[in-house]
């Protein structure tokens, strides 16, 4: 898990991260385990995109897709990212822990992501 900064000693908003839909089908998303919609606790969209990318990322050897290898996270042409005000749902996730409208991003969630088509 990426370090965060300390929630007591900075502020820190929810981000949502959204593929853009007309990038959905490009072979860099091979680098994710993920391709939904992502919330996140982050000080920054930079830090946002920092921490989904780092939770996402898929193991290059794994990949079918070679050097190149970068996320789409980092990317504003393939997502975006918004701060957005949260639900009472998004509450009960801490700082630090990147979820999707499913529930958060676990080791067990992206080997389930991983297998689908």
């Amino acid at each position: 898990m990426p370090k965060t900064t300390n929630p007591r000693k900075t502020e820190l908003h929810l981000y949502r991260l959204e593929p853009a839909a007309q990038m959905r089908d490009r072979d860099e998303w091979a680098a994710s385990t993920v391709k939904e919609t992502c919330f996140v606790w982050a000080t920054s969209a930079q830090q946002a995109r920092t921490m989904v990318e780092v939770e996402t990322r898929t193991r290059q050897s794994q990949s079918q897709t070679k050097l190149p290898f970068f996320s789409p996270w980092s990317s504003s042409s393939f997502t975006t990212c918004d701060e957005v005000v949260p639900g009472a749902e998004a509450n009960s996730h801490p700082a630090g822990m990147v979820f999707t409208e499913t529930g958060p991003i676990t080791e067990a969630s992206r080997a389930q992501h991983r297998q689908e088509p």
